[in-house]
């Protein structure tokens, strides 16, 4: 049959009944959650009762609150009405996230001052930003993070110039460049390390008393270093050692060498290690390796 108007709606409509059996007080929890009194009808010893404040009995949601107490010897029931439209409160559970506009969920509408999850990832659901474990810590698997080390020399030798490391400790995101220099993959602030002993020649041979060991942290724009280039951080190593008789001594040292440096990169910046004056130890065994590191914090 024709009509005039929106077709009704039935989805969620059901003449569903519920007895309860009286706890001797007023107050009660509904299985369906309704929107106003008009949508139920409460019946106590087959009498209806009318809704309302002020009168036989209130709702809210699943609760119903009776203005006078029921006992477990009254005929106590509760029939959902059908015929509400546009006010009917849907089923738990029958709301798909497809049926939710995008950004129609706005912070006031989640109105909690806790969020409770366990991942993070990216808008599309792939890579996982961030977690957070049974104890609160939260960690971030994707943040970009290189450890690299000169591990694979035989007997003892001097590196000079841009240092490129030969052992790739750690490498999260793949920005270590072999040639030897980090690339950054993002815009922000970083943390770079580095520590080395210093040597005088390319045999790994100690320093003189009163040579230099100068090694610089630099960025650039280039995978070569020839546009952009900046040092941000520096070491500068100097003894000069007298012997018993007031004159210089001729004996060799290793100086210890470390650079800590923060520093804003631009995405695509390179970082490298330039040794600008005399050498770094490095040899077969690892304890006296040079090792370079960093990070992005933010």
């Amino acid at each position: 049959m024709a009509y005039v108007g929106n077709q009704t709606t039935n989805s969620f409509t059901s003449m569903a009944k519920q007895d309860i059996t009286g706890n001797g007080g007023a107050s009660y929890t509904l299985s369906h959650a309704v929107a106003n009194e008009q949508e139920i009808e409460v019946f106590v010893n087959n009498v209806r009762q009318e809704g309302g404040v002020g009168k036989a009995y209130t709702v809210s949601g699943t609760a119903l609150t009776m203005t006078g107490n029921v006992t477990s010897s009254d005929t106590f029931y509760v029939v959902f009405q059908g015929k509400a439209v546009g006010t009917i409160v849907t089923p738990d559970a029958s709301v798909s996230t497809a049926k939710i506009i995008d950004g129609s969920v706005t912070k006031a509408k989640i109105g909690a001052t806790e969020l409770d999850l366990a991942t993070i990832k990216d808008s599309t659901g792939t890579n996982t930003a961030m977690t957070i474990d049974s104890t609160g810590r939260v960690l971030q698997p994707a943040k970009p993070f290189f450890h690299v080390s000169e591990s694979n020399r035989t007997g003892g030798t001097g590196l000079t110039g841009q240092i490129a490391f030969d052992t790739v400790v750690t490498d999260i995101g793949g920005n270590y460049n072999n040639a030897g220099f980090f690339k950054a993959p993002v815009a922000g602030v970083y943390h770079f390390d580095f520590s080395a002993i210093g040597a005088g020649s390319n045999t790994g041979a100690g320093l003189p008393s009163a040579a230099v060991n100068d090694v610089y942290l630099q960025k650039a724009t280039s995978d070569d270093f020839s546009s952009g280039l900046y040092t941000f951080g520096s070491a500068y190593a100097y003894l000069a050692v007298s012997d018993d008789d007031g004159g210089t001594d001729s004996s060799n040292y290793y100086p210890v060498i470390n650079i800590s440096m923060t520093v804003y990169l631009a995405a695509n910046d390179r970082v490298r290690v330039f040794v600008q004056t005399n050498f770094i130890f490095a040899s077969s065994e690892t304890k006296y390796d040079p090792h370079f590191s960093g990070y992005l914090i933010g």
